[in-house]
């Protein structure tokens, strides 16, 4: 069966940021009041930090729940569970940050940052998955409502903690992000991206009914990558 975890793409946004490379030029090229140019600036300016975390309003409500789960706006006390479930992965680790991974340079001002970066975009949401039962943090999920490029919504990233794999977490996490997709942000379809020789990432998505559609690069420590755009299309209920 597929595992249950994927590093899905929006390719890679907050470690592209934090290595200072702009991203997403037709974003850019809007104005400059953009949240991008703002972002950047404040990475040039050293503002980011994780007590930006509590001053994103936009998400402060958005909570989804599935049969097994809550997912929640990460707060700046969870990071540390975050970091937990990036560290229990090494090789998507690796591929991620490279060398950083690698070393075990990956900590948790890094994360800080990425999450910074993230929430710098307010159509851009990181979340925290929580087991109902007994509430610890499994996994976490970044999403974008709106891509730049093509005003799709766009599944980022899932990752689920090593330990708490093939219990149907990350499909969880995935069927809730196409629900509010589909009923809340009245979508067509939902997109995620997966590099071309990440068959684990590629497999996850096609059984959840992703097919791929086309094919981009994107920016990586290791240099461009060839990344397939997976689509899945949101029918009515």
């Amino acid at each position: 069966p597929a595992k249950a975890n994927a590093s899905t793409g929006v390719d890679n946004f907050a470690a592209r940021a934090r290595r200072g490379v702009r991203h997403h030029a037709a974003r850019t090229e809007r104005t400059h009041r953009t949240p991008a140019n703002r972002r950047d600036a404040a990475i040039r300016n050293g503002t980011y930090g994780s007590t930006q975390l509590c001053d994103h309003h936009a998400v402060a409500s958005l909570r989804i729940e599935t049969r097994g789960l809550v997912l929640t706006k990460v707060e700046p006390q969870e990071l540390d569970d975050v970091l937990a479930v990036r560290m229990s992965n090494p090789d998507r680790l690796v591929r991620t940050e490279g060398q950083a991974g690698d070393s075990g340079g990956y900590d948790l001002s890094m994360l800080e940052r990425d999450v910074a970066v993230a929430l710098a975009d307010p159509a851009r949401h990181v979340l925290v998955a929580r087991t109902r039962a007994e509430p610890r943090v499994v996994g976490y999920v970044d999403v974008l409502d709106e891509h730049p490029e093509d005003g799709y919504p766009w599944l980022g990233t899932v990752e689920i903690h090593a330990d708490e794999q093939r219990r149907s977490f990350g499909r969880q996490c995935v069927e809730a992000i196409v629900h509010r997709a589909r009923e809340d942000l009245a979508a067509r379809v939902v997109r995620a991206a997966a590099d071309a020789d990440d068959t684990g990432a590629q497999a996850f998505l096609a059984s959840l009914k992703f097919a791929p559609v086309n094919t981009r690069e994107r920016s990586s420590p290791q240099g461009r990558l060839q990344v397939l755009v997976w689509e899945r299309p949101l029918f009515p209920r």
